[in-house]
């Protein structure tokens, strides 16, 4: 098998390959970007790379013979070839990083903050807009933010609800900071989405994070450990008791495990239309039944 053929059998597309050892990028099938990308080790008496998809975080090193048929110096080759490609996806990581950072930063300059708080999904959801903008074609933008207060993506909202990162712009660690989060900071509410987010500091008034999903709920409540190691942390969890697997209950305890957080989810007094969230409970009766939930739970203002 070629090069070439093991990145077509990966369902990437069929391109052509240049062996010189560089990054270069490519349009997976049915992708409109260049998030396929591949290196070619030069110099090799058979075929060896890596190709990957940033989008989807693909990465499969390829090797035309079996590798236990390398002699020592071709397996020194081969390893300090790898060396390198490691080295160059790293670097191209950031350039697209950075690159994505500058693009964030100048459609957040250019969004406007007067009309967020009539935007269609707001309404819809009952809620009062915290530092969002809205951008030429009426997109809710949603900042994310690292520990040092520098943003690195927003989270474009359509009218509709669908929701979109900004194309390679870094998510990891990067949250969305409801209320003042002082360095004195005594107690810290971390939830999943905006809407939640925003429907419990309407409720509570305490600082709150939004994580952008269960998955991340974990890595974010280590990042903010680290940043405020004596503040009392709950997380506001989603329960997805409707589905087969329980995943906002799940991540929300491993979380809360790992940083010795404690938990609350919401409770429904009607369950006919399989609400999850306190965005939910918000809707369905009130910011005031929001409020009593957490009354004991953390100090309600």
């Amino acid at each position: 098998m070629t090069f070439q053929d093991f990145i077509y059998n990966l369902g990437l597309g069929h391109h052509e390959i240049i062996t010189d050892g560089e990054i270069h990028r490519f349009k997976p099938s049915g992708n409109k970007s260049n998030s396929g990308w591949y290196i070619s080790y030069p110099h090799f008496e058979y075929e060896a790379g890596v190709v990957g998809d940033w989008k989807t975080g693909l990465k499969e090193n390829f090797c035309s013979i079996n590798k236990s048929e390398l002699t020592l110096e071709q397996k020194r080759q081969y390893a300090q070839q790898s060396a390198k490609a490691a080295s160059q996806r790293k670097a191209d990581e950031a350039k697209r990083r950075m690159n994505a950072k500058k693009e964030v930063n100048e459609i957040w300059g250019k969004a406007s903050t007067k009309g967020a708080g009539s935007h269609l999904y707001l309404i819809n959801k009952k809620i009062k807009d915290f530092n969002v903008r809205t951008d030429a074609s009426n997109n809710l933008l949603v900042p994310m933010y690292d520990n040092n207060h520098i943003m690195w993506n927003i989270q474009k909202i359509l009218s509709n609800g669908e929701k979109r990162f900004h194309p390679n712009a870094r998510t990891h660690g990067c949250y969305y900071p409801i209320g003042f989060l002082s360095n004195t900071l005594t107690q810290l509410i971390l939830c999943e989405g905006p809407s939640t987010g925003m429907s419990i500091y309407q409720a509570i008034g305490v600082p709150t994070a939004v994580c952008f999903g269960a998955e991340k709920l974990d890595s974010i409540a280590k990042v903010l450990r680290e940043k405020y190691p004596n503040t009392k942390i709950i997380i506001a969890g989603d329960d997805d008791q409707f589905n087969s697997v329980n995943i906002g209950r799940n991540k929300s305890f491993i979380a809360a495990k790992q940083v010795n957080a404690s938990t609350i989810f919401p409770v429904f007094e009607d369950l006919s239309t399989k609400p999850t969230d306190f965005n939910d409970l918000h809707c369905l009766e009130g910011l005031e039944a929001v409020r009593k939930q957490f009354v004991g739970v953390c100090d309600v203002f």
